[in-house]
Parts: C-alpha cells; structure tokens; sequence
C-alpha cells in the first residue's frame, strides 16, 4: 500500500483491525471523474512466478511507455524503473496501465 501510494494509486488508506483480522480502507486518485489507470493486472501467484531479469527490464521499459511493472526484489517491492535503478530483476507481481 505504501508503494501504492508512492506512486499515486491511492491518495490515502488506513488498516483496521476487527477481532482476528486485518482490513485495509483506501480511497482512490481521480481525475475528472476516472482513475488515471485503466487496469491492474496481477502476474504472479503463489503457484506461478514470473521473474524477469535487469537485461529485459531494459528492453521492455522501451516498450511500456507510462505503463508500471511491480516487483519484488532483494530491495523490497519496487517499481520497474526504481529497479532498473538498482541494476536488479526479481518477480512481477502487478501490471498496471
């Protein structure tokens, strides 16, 4: 959430505890009326993952234009270009555009 709000997915969110679990409340950043994405779409799953290595970052930032990979690293959960920042790959975890 906080990578979320880095970024300017969210504008806000707090996490609320009820009994034994955990709920995140967000509000969402809009632009006349819309997000300023179009979708989010998860690449990787307990089950499968998707790694990508610091080589096809370079090739793929080319490609994406205003479009964010998510991923997680050695570093933390970071962005696509905060990775190419760091010279490293890791797995994807969230597309969004």
């Amino acid at each position: 959430m906080k990578l979320f709000l880095k970024i300017g997915l969210i504008n806000s969110f707090f996490i609320i505890k009820k009994k034994n679990f955990y709920y995140i409340k967000y509000s969402m950043f809009f632009y006349k009326n819309t997000t300023f994405f179009k979708k989010i779409k998860q690449l990787s799953s307990q089950s499968r993952k998707f790694t990508i290595s610091y080589k096809a970052l370079l090739v793929i930032n080319r490609c994406i234009k205003s479009s964010i990979f998510i991923l997680e690293t050695s570093y933390g959960i970071l962005t696509h270009k905060e990775a190419l920042k760091k010279h490293t790959g890791g797995f994807l975890l969230f597309y969004i555009s």
